[in-house]
């Protein structure tokens, strides 16, 4: 599976340490460029519903390519003409936030998130389940993204 040469570049750019298992997760925006076709269009960027199907469609591909490996990216909201996507080791993902200090500082910061982190925790599990990304790997090294020109 190929992904456009400018998500694969953003990746690369923003979720290396990801992708050579350094950090559990990265956040990025995702920011497309308008095709030839849309030329004529009289708007500067490409408008929301166009970016959340880019988007949705690169992340769905680079989840089921990289899966097996327990990496997934995932659009988290999409607004003026940009995606904010993450991607990420989702079980290291759901054992760092499970951590209680982790929780304390992310209540405190006022996110919700701890409240859902167990539910995270298995909806993780029951992904990387689902594909055989739950079974010990042989090795760990950094990912090739594959490009097309």
């Amino acid at each position: 599976m190929a992904f456009g040469e400018q998500f694969c570049q953003c990746v690369v750019r923003n979720a290396a340490c990801v992708l050579a298992g350094i950090k559990p997760a990265a956040l990025f925006n995702f920011i497309p460029r308008r095709p030839q076709e849309c030329a004529t269009c009289s708007c500067e960027r490409l408008c929301d519903a166009q970016v959340r199907r880019q988007a949705a469609q690169h992340a769905l591909e680079f989840t089921r390519t990289y899966g097996s490996r327990g990496i997934r990216c995932d659009v988290l909201m999409v607004g003026r003409g940009r995606a904010l996507m993450l991607v990420s080791r989702s079980q290291e993902l759901a054992n760092l936030v499970d951590q209680a200090d982790v929780a304390a500082f992310l209540q405190q910061a006022g996110s919700t998130w701890p409240a859902r982190a167990n539910s995270y925790g298995r909806f993780a599990s029951r992904w990387q389940d689902s594909r055989g990304a739950g079974k010990p790997q042989a090795e760990q090294r950094p990912l090739a993204l594959k490009t097309t020109r």
